[in-house]
């Protein structure tokens, strides 16, 4: 049995929704814990977010799975309440390193402006705010936001690859690949029925079937360049001292 960490959002359970097997075993948790369980070998597969493998050498990530976006869907939203003197947004819920990083590089690059990203544990609605997570999903709270990952795949003129499947060992990554067409052949009104998806509302629901064909389950070539040269960012910004070697298969 392959024993997996997901990060635990909206997106990740569509994906294993169309993923089940006897032979694998999905644990759900914070993307804190499974950057944690990844650092400690803990588990054979991971699904993380893409930049948190930044720190970690001789690797093999998944080119056919994975989770990638390029319109208004994300796990991440942007509030604006400042907009006008915009050096500053606070960062709150399910956070990785994905968002610490590229919001400030891609508003320095697109709009010429150098902000800071702070990390809060509350909700100040006189801040700009970059929420993550399913907490964007209450309430249709994401409908009056700016999809972040929307920003990054126009900066990047490709799809944003959020989530990766990663591994230290070349089998669990051999294992999940063979799901590849399955998941391409997913339709969201057969994973919508799953009773994860109960608390949504109706309203919720259609936004996100609207907005289906935005979301890249099966990769391809072009998600996988993307990723690989915006995996660089750390690297150019001297956050990292130097690339880490992966293999893609």
């Amino acid at each position: 049995m392959i024993q997996i960490a997901s990060s635990d959002n909206i997106f990740t359970r569509l994906l294993f929704s169309a993923i089940t097997n006897s032979e694998i075993k999905v644990t759900f948790m914070q993307n804190n814990s499974v950057q944690k369980a990844f650092s400690e070998n803990l588990y054979d597969l991971y699904l993380l977010p893409s930049l948190e493998i930044t720190h970690t050498n001789n690797l093999f990530v998944s080119q056919k799975i994975g989770i990638a976006f390029d319109g208004f869907l994300s796990p991440d939203f942007i509030y604006y309440s400042q907009s006008e003197n915009l050096k500053k947004m606070n960062l709150i819920g399910d956070y990785s390193m994905n968002e610490v990083i590229l919001p400030k590089v891609v508003f320095r690059e697109v709009f010429a402006k150098e902000i800071e990203i702070e990390i809060e544990k509350n909700i100040n609605p006189n801040e700009n705010l970059i929420v993550c997570g399913n907490s964007n999903f209450k309430q249709n709270k994401f409908e009056k936001g700016d999809s972040l990952s929307e920003l990054i795949s126009n900066y990047l003129e490709a799809p944003y690859l959020k989530y990766i499947f990663v591994s230290k060992s070349k089998e669990p990554i051999v294992k999940i690949n063979q799901f590849a067409e399955i998941v391409a052949e997913m339709e969201f009104d057969d994973i919508a029925k799953n009773k994860y998806f109960l608390e949504f509302s109706e309203n919720e629901l259609d936004i996100i079937k609207s907005e289906w064909n935005s979301i890249y389950f099966r990769l391809t070539d072009l998600e996988i360049d993307s990723f690989d040269e915006f995996r660089k960012i750390p690297f150019y910004y001297g956050l990292v001292d130097e690339m880490k070697e992966i293999a893609f298969i």
